[in-house]
Order: C-alpha cells, then structure tokens, then sequence
C-alpha cells in the first residue's frame, strides 16, 4: 500500500469534481502530478479506478466503494482535528477536585460554575474530605488538583499558595457584638460558639487563641462544614470564628463578619500530585481560580467588615 496518504487526498477529489484537472487546481499541484498519483494509487490497490468519458473521469464501480470509505475516514480526521483544537483552546478534558468541607459550597460552587461556563465540555469532579486524606489521594494521583488550608511538608505533594485570608468572627445581625470593630477571645466569653471540626487546621489555631487569653469556650456545637457554622449563626443560634473566604455570599445579608484579634491567618492553598505534568485544563482552572481570589481579597479595615455584596463579592 502506499506510504503516504496524498494519493488518497487527490482520490477525493477526483472523484469528487470529476475531473484530474479541477483535482490539481483544488489541491494546487500540476495535472500530472494528479495522474502519477491516481496510477499509483491503482497499481498498490490492483484495480482500476476511473474511466475517461470525453473530458471527464468517472468512477469505477470499486472506486465508488472505496470513496465512501475515503469520505467517512476523512470525517474521522475532521473529527480528530476538532478534538485537538479544543484541547489547544482548553475547551475539552477531564478535571478531578478534592476540596475541604470548608471551601467545598462557598468557594468552590462559585468558582466551578464560572469554570463551567467559560469551558463547558471539560468534565469536572468534585470530591469533599477532609485535610489529611486530600493529603493522601493528590499524594497517590488519585486527583489533579486538591484544595486545602495551610501548607504541606511532603516530597509527594506540590503546593501553591493562592490566597491568605484572616480569620473573622462572625455574629449575627443584630446581635450585641455586632457594631464592635475588633472581636477577642474576652468578647467571646459567654458567647454560645460554633466550632468546626477537631482536625482542621484552623480549628486548633482558634482553640489555641482562647487558651493563650485563659478564656474558657462554651461550645454550642460542632459541625463539619464553615457553610453549615454560618448557617446556624445566620439563624441566631451562636457565633463562629472561621476563615473569610470560607463565607458563602448567600449569607451576607445575615451575618457581620468582624475583625478577630489575636489575627490569625489562614492560607489557602491548591496542591498537586508531584512529577505530574498538570492538564491544559487544570492549568486553566489554577489561573481563574488565582485571579478570582486575586479580585476577590479584601484586607481587614480598622472598622467591622461590612457584609454587603459590593464589599466582598
């Protein structure tokens, strides 16, 4: 058979015009040229291709067959040709998540229905766990991107930090606390909290906070998710002290975020499998999420941070 696919092309569109001369002009090569190429091409496949009929050619019963087949291979790399063009453009692929409790219904819905949007053929999975078995799985390839607090000590995990957030306290409106420009631990005394679960990251810094200014807690409850602490405190139900950007915007018209002192600062950081060549659209989905944090920081003001759209949307 032949070692190059050009008598195969010049096949087409003989067959296609009916003529080896408009065959040349289409593909931009002499009329021999066409007729070499069609000889050979009959004399690889051991039949005759097309019959002289006054000025035009006409295809064999056999080169019917064969161009029916030469047509849908042709749409097969039309089709391959679309495929590479997205994934050039990113507008293809496959991209799995693993993000914690915290960030898993504020800031990654808003992210990844912007993603969706802006590539909608990119086939997205979102896993919740919490921050050691995130750890674990981007550590074995098990996902390409994994979202955390705080950084990671291990040769198997590759960090980039994308945002720093301090920590606020977060009261409900309305609630006696709530015009107060810094919150501290003494504030908080008799305060029923709401804390999120033993093992985050931020979860000891705060408990570590009280305990430096000998302020015993009364917890309320414990939850798992910063989305599920803000909603028991939009219901009046206690106060929290969690990271800003874990602050679904649904509930800003409910609660005031405040300054908390001590500051502690939180550091949201995307990871990866190390010695991984990272997807066009993971790199895509690391350069909105940079900027969409990028536009997103608001820095702690003198006064209480305003819970309106404008401030921190």
């Amino acid at each position: 058979m032949l070692s190059s696919s050009n008598a195969l092309f010049v096949f087409e569109a003989a067959a296609r015009t009916g003529s080896f001369t408009r065959a040349a002009a289409e593909l931009n090569v002499t009329q021999p040229a066409v007729s070499r190429l069609i000889a050979d091409l009959e004399h690889s496949l051991g039949f005759k291709l097309f019959e002289r009929q006054h000025r035009r050619v006409v295809p064999t019963p056999e080169a019917e067959l064969l161009y029916i087949e030469v047509k849908r291979a042709f749409s097969r790399l039309d089709d391959i040709e679309h495929v590479a063009r997205s994934i050039k453009h990113r507008q293809v692929g496959q991209l799995s998540i693993i993000a914690a409790p915290s960030l898993s219904i504020g800031t990654m819905s808003e992210l990844l229905r912007a993603f969706h949007e802006r590539y909608p053929d990119v086939a997205i999975s979102l896993e919740v766990a919490l921050r050691s078995e995130i750890i674990e799985k981007i550590a074995l390839h098990r996902f390409d991107i994994g979202v955390i607090g705080g950084r990671v000590d291990s040769p198997a995990v590759e960090c980039l930090p994308v945002a720093t957030s301090a920590a606020v306290c977060v009261v409900p409106c309305g609630h006696r606390l709530a015009e107060r420009s810094v919150i501290t631990p003494q504030d908080l005394a008799s305060e029923c909290f709401i804390s999120v679960q033993r093992d985050a990251l931020l979860r000891s810094e705060v408990d570590a906070a009280f305990q430096r200014h000998g302020v015993a807690r009364p917890d309320l409850m414990e939850v798992r998710t910063h989305d599920a602490a803000i909603a028991l405190v939009a219901a009046g139900l206690g106060v929290t002290v969690i990271v800003q950007h874990g602050v679904p915007s649904d509930y800003y018209r409910y609660v005031r975020m405040l300054r908390f002192e001590p500051r502690i600062e939180h550091q949201l950081t995307l990871i990866f499998p190390a010695q991984k060549v990272r997807s066009r659209a993971a790199e895509a989905f690391v350069e909105m999420f940079r900027q969409r944090r990028a536009a997103k920081a608001v820095a702690p003001g003198a006064g209480s941070l305003r819970s309106s759209r404008s401030a921190l949307a």
